[in-house]
């Protein structure tokens, strides 16, 4: 059987998750491997890719949220399309798209069968928790991944087909403790802005920025380039962590038993569903770097609470329900 698996490259958590898709698929299929965007992940791949795309990508701004004109700006429907148009899915069997849009189409285009293996396909299922029903965001995730069936990741198994989170093996392989420091990861935050607000707590932070050049000391705050060995390194020993709601993120404080505080991307209805659901855990969240935010993390920073999740590994499990269902 030949697969083509298709990766979103705006991001850390579709990169995360791939690290341990790919292997098992390698083990049942003939694989070849797709990626398109722009590759902002800082998760190393290690795996050839076959197929590199422009596809849709998006540009955080630098207050707490997507940079609409920035993204506008660099979106290129027609090339989206074209790539689709080349790309050869007509070769495979099965294309299997983590989010990746042109795969998916082209999928659509050419009468070939397309699965969408993603956190976000969890979110079309209703029994996974939500602030409020987001009609517009559901359509627009259906429309973006055309498919022909959909396997999701989400903290729980919420509905069928709905998996518990793949953990990538480099945090499997950590040993967490508990140090002085908290670990800060809010890339859609400027790091003036973090520094000025951060500067006002009397602990020590580490913020990773793709943003900072150099690792330098600012008062009470690490301000270091984002670097994968070095970010495991500070979320293996940190008192806790504050971050965006990324699923895959907040997946692996989850793991770590590491307690955290979120704040949802403004404008990202998938974060706020993350940030829902987190509250059975007893994990809170802001909205913005305000006044009323101080209050709580000073709350969460003398009060918060962490419980170890141990999500097992389930990857094999995933790869196995897919391609038995297709082969």
């Amino acid at each position: 059987m030949k697969v083509l698996y298709a990766i979103q490259g705006t991001g850390n958590g579709h990169f995360s998750r791939a690290q341990a898709i790919i292997p098992e698929l390698q083990k049942l299929v003939d694989l070849d491997i797709a990626v398109s965007g722009a590759k902002k992940s800082k998760i190393p791949l290690n795996y050839p890719i076959k197929y590199k795309m422009k596809g849709i990508s998006y540009t955080f701004g630098s207050k707490g949220g997507f940079d609409f004109w920035q993204t506008f700006k660099n979106l290129n429907v027609p090339l989206a399309f074209r790539d689709a148009d080349m790309l050869p899915v007509n070769d495979y069997d099965l294309v299997i798209s983590d989010f990746e849009p042109v795969s998916a189409w082209s999928a659509q285009m050419k009468h070939t069968k397309c699965v969408h293996l993603s956190h976000q396909a969890s979110l079309l299922k209703w029994k996974t928790p939500r602030p409020y029903p987001d009609l517009l965001a559901l359509w627009f995730i259906n429309w973006f991944i055309p498919c022909t069936s959909r396997f999701g990741f989400h903290y729980k198994n919420y509905d069928e087909q709905i998996y518990t989170p793949i953990i990538r093996p480099e945090v499997r392989a950590l040993n967490p403790v508990v140090k002085d420091h908290y670990a800060v990861y809010l890339p859609f935050y400027s790091v003036e802005k973090l520094k000025e607000f951060l500067s006002q707590f009397n602990v020590k932070f580490h913020i990773f920025s793709k943003k900072v050049k150099t690792k330098e000391w600012h008062k009470n705050i690490l301000l270091h380039p984002f670097d994968n060995k070095a970010f495991l390194e500070s979320i293996e020993t940190c008192k806790g962590a504050i971050s965006g709601a990324g699923f895959m993120a907040t997946s692996e404080f989850l793991f770590l038993g590491k307690k955290m505080l979120v704040i949802p991307m403004k404008k990202q209805f998938e974060q706020k569903c993350n940030a829902e659901a987190l509250k059975e855990f007893g994990v809170p969240s802001v909205h913005s770097l305000s006044i009323k935010a101080k209050e709580v993390i000073i709350n969460w920073l003398q009060n918060g609470k962490a419980e170890r999740i141990v999500f097992p590994k389930i990857a094999p499990n995933v790869v196995k329900d897919i391609i038995e269902r297709y082969a």
